[in-house]
C-alpha cells in the first residue's frame, strides 16, 4: 500500500470523525440566559412586557426571548428583543431578520454595518437595517452573541457554530435587536435614539447572556 493512499485513508477517518462531531456531538452550556438582569426601568427609559403569541413561539424556536418596549418622557420608544437558543443544532437555529422581515411585510431599504462605540470605549460591528411598512420607518439594529463574542453576519455564524462544534464547546447562542420608529420620518433622530438606548442597556444586556467569563 502507498504512502499516498495511507495519507488518504486517514484523512478520510479524520473527515468522517470531524463530521460526525460537528453534527451530533452536543455540549450543554453551563447556566441558561437570565433576562431577570435586565432591569425594566432605567434613566429616562420605562419599559412594559411584550409577549407572543405560541404560533410565534413555535417558529422561533428559541430556548428564552424577552420582548420589551421602552419609551421615554421625550417621545422615543425603543423595541427590544433576545432570543436565546440553547443549542444551534437539529433545527433550532436563529433567523435572520434579512429573511423575516421580508415576509411580514416589511422593506429593507438599507443594510450596512455600523461600528457602534461602547461605554467602555471598545467598539465592535453590528447591522443597521431601515425599514419600512407602508407609511411607516423604522431603524434596527442588531447583531448575535455567541462563546466567541459578538458576531455581526450570519454567514459568521454559521462558521462559529462549525468552529464550537468542532472544539467540543457549546454552541449556544442570542439574537439582539433594537428597533426604534423613526418619528415624522427621522432616520438620524432614530438611529441615535437606538445607540442611546444600547448604551444605557448594554452591560445589562451582556450580564444576561451567558458567554461573560467564556
Amino acid at each position: 500500500m502507498s504512502k499516498a493512499w495511507i495519507i488518504s485513508i486517514i484523512l478520510l477517518v479524520a473527515g468522517g470523525v470531524a463530521g460526525n462531531v460537528v453534527r451530533y456531538y452536543e455540549t450543554d452550556p453551563d447556566q441558561p440566559a437570565n433576562f431577570e438582569r435586565i432591569p425594566l426601568n432605567k434613566g429616562t427609559w420605562y419599559g412594559e412586557e411584550r409577549s407572543f403569541s405560541a404560533s410565534v413561539l413555535d417558529v422561533l424556536q428559541a430556548t428564552s426571548t424577552v420582548s420589551r418596549l421602552y419609551r421615554t418622557p421625550g417621545g422615543h420608544s425603543c423595541d427590544l428583543f433576545i432570543g436565546y437558543f440553547k443549542s444551534q443544532k437539529f433545527g433550532a437555529s436563529i433567523h435572520s431578520p434579512k429573511h423575516c422581515l421580508p415576509g411580514g411585510g416589511w422593506r429593507i431599504q438599507l443594510h450596512q454595518t455600523y461600528l457602534l462605540s461602547l461605554p467602555d470605549g471598545s467598539s465592535r460591528q453590528i447591522n443597521r437595517l431601515v425599514i419600512s411598512h407602508h407609511n411607516q420607518s423604522s431603524v434596527m439594529l442588531y447583531w448575535f452573541e455567541t462563546r466567541s463574542g459578538a458576531v455581526q453576519s450570519e454567514y459568521g455564524l454559521k462558521f462559529d457554530l462549525f468552529k464550537n462544534s468542532l472544539f467540543m464547546r457549546p454552541t449556544d447562542a442570542a439574537f439582539v435587536r433594537i428597533t426604534v420608529p423613526a418619528n415624522d420620518g427621522d432616520i438620524n433622530a432614530a438611529a441615535e435614539a437606538g445607540v442611546r438606548f444600547i448604551h444605557e442597556f448594554y452591560d445589562d444586556i451582556m450580564s444576561a447572556l451567558p458567554f461573560q467569563d467564556q
